[in-house]
């Protein structure tokens, strides 16, 4: 690798994709990790949140862990929203259930991206699924669109 796709390959950047002529931009995707790392995903919909949102929008949520375990590095896309995104953030909470933030994502947009330190509590937490992101609106300011982050 190249320093530049090591550093993508470090910060979680790198994956495969499979073209076909029937999907020329990509019928399939695997994110590459390096050794230990771990990846969690999440689906964003309004119906995950507490109580749930009717809406359109729709988000997917990346996370991978480095191997050992002390920070995470975050990507995601967001769309058909209301308005803009007022608020981001990982909360810690089981599925069905409203739970207090663990970190805010800055700065907010519709393709957020990052790198967080976790605490070993932290840790548990995601590795039992008890992580999920929240993307607030000012038309739903308690969350517009939830996903419950799961290991892949």
């Amino acid at each position: 690798l190249t320093p530049a796709q090591e550093s993508d390959r470090r910060a979680g950047r790198l994956y495969f994709s499979c073209h076909t002529t029937a999907r020329p931009g990509g019928g399939s995707r695997g994110q590459i990790l390096g050794p230990g790392e771990r990846l969690y995903t999440a689906q964003l919909s309004g119906a995950q949140e507490v109580p749930p949102v009717t809406t359109a929008a729709t988000g997917t949520f990346a996370v991978i862990v480095n191997a050992a375990g002390d920070s995470m590095s975050y990507e995601g896309i967001v769309q058909g929203l209301s308005g803009a995104p007022t608020g981001m953030h990982f909360h810690r909470g089981a599925a069905g259930v409203a739970g207090p933030v663990v970190y805010a994502i800055t700065p907010v947009g519709t393709t957020p991206s990052g790198t967080q330190a976790l605490v070993p509590a932290d840790l548990v937490s995601l590795m039992g699924s008890s992580i999920y992101v929240n993307v607030h609106t000012s038309a739903n300011a308690g969350g517009e669109v939830r996903g419950q982050l799961i290991r892949r």
